[in-house]
C-alpha cells in the first residue's frame, strides 16, 4: 500500500509505503504536520528536492535515512506504534532529507565530504527533532495528543541531562586539529556513543527555541563551510546573521 502526500492538487513527492498496516493514517497525520512545518523553515524547493518514502519494514539498523539514485528512503522502528516516538523519528530523520539536497546523492565525492561531517549535522538533527515535538505538543491540531507528545518530550530532555560523557564543552575546548576527525566523527556513527554529543545537542535545542524560523533556516547552508582539511565547518567564513552563527559554532570545538 502506498499513501502519497498532496497539498491540495500538488504532489509533494513524499509517500508511505505500508503493508496495509492499519496505522498508515497515523503516520500520513505526523508527515503532514512535520512536512508543513519543515517547509515553513526551509521552503517548499528543498522540501521537494527529491522524492522520499516512508517505510515502516522491518530494518535492523532503522531508524535511518538512505539514499538512492531516484529517491531517498527513511525507514522507521515500527515494533511499537508509539505516536510520540514516530513522530520523533521522523523529524529527526527529515532534517537528514534536507541535507540531502545539498549533496547530490549520485556524486560520490560529495558523500564522503558529507560523512565525514556526519557528527556535526547529527546533533542539528537530534536538536531539530527536540525542536519539533515542542511545537507539535503546543499545536491545536494534535490537541488530543498534546500530553503525550509532552511527556515524551519531557522524558526525552531528562535522559540527555541524565547523559555526562560530552567530550565537546559549550565553553569551546582547543583540541588538535589532527584529533578532530578520529574523535569526534566517530561518536556520532556509533550508536552507543551518540549520548557524548548530548550537551551540545540540548544547546542547540534551546538555541532553535529562541530564534524564528527564516534565522533558522540558515543551518541548511552549513557545508557551504566545511573544511575538508580538518573534516570541520569554518564557522567563521559564514557571515549571515552573524549573530546566529555564532552561537551556532559553539556546539564545535575550537581547533588549535
Amino acid at each position: 500500500m502506498v499513501l502519497k502526500l498532496k497539498l491540495g492538487n500538488t504532489d509533494t513527492g513524499f509517500s508511505i509505503v505500508s503493508d496495509n498496516n492499519p496505522e498508515i493514517n497515523n503516520i500520513a497525520n505526523i508527515l503532514y504536520y512535520l512536512f508543513a512545518e519543515f517547509k515553513n523553515i526551509f521552503g517548499l524547493e528543498v522540501m521537494t528536492h527529491k522524492k522520499c518514502s516512508i517505510d515502516n519494514s522491518i530494518r535492523d539498523d532503522a531508524p535511518i535515512t538512505c539514499p538512492h539514485d531516484d529517491c531517498i528512503k527513511i525507514y522507521l522502528i515500527t515494533d511499537s506504534w508509539d505516536y510520540s516516538r514516530m513522530f520523533y523519528q521522523l523529524a529527526h530523520e527529515m532534517m537528514h532529507y534536507v541535507y540531502f539536497k545539498y549533496f547530490p546523492l549520485i556524486n560520490q565525492d560529495n558523500f564522503e565530504e558529507k560523512e565525514y561531517s556526519s557528527w556535526n549535522e547529527e546533533i542539528i538533527c537530534e536538536a531539530m527533532a527536540l525542536y519539533m515535538l515542542k511545537s507539535v505538543a503546543n499545536s491545536k491540531e494534535f490537541a488530543k495528543y498534546s500530553s503525550s507528545f509532552d511527556n515524551y518530550l519531557k522524558k526525552t530532555i531528562i535522559k540527555k541531562q541524565c547523559d555526562t560523557t560530552s567530550p565537546l564543552k559549550i565553553e569551546g575546548d582547543h583540541v588538535l586539529a589532527s584529533d578532530f576527525h578520529a574523535k569526534f566523527n566517530k561518536t556520532a556513527q556509533e550508536e552507543e556513543h551518540r549520548a557524548e554529543h548530548t550537551a551540545e545537542t540540548m544547546y542547540l535545542y534551546e538555541l532553535f527555541k529562541k530564534h524564528k524560523p527564516e534565522v533558522i533556516a540558515e543551518i541548511y547552508d552549513m557545508y557551504k563551510y566545511y573544511n575538508k582539511d580538518y573534516h570541520c565547518i569554518n564557522y567563521d567564513s559564514w557571515q549571515e546573521n552573524p549573530n546566529f552563527i555564532e552561537e551556532l559554532s559553539k556546539i564545535q570545538p575550537i581547533l588549535k
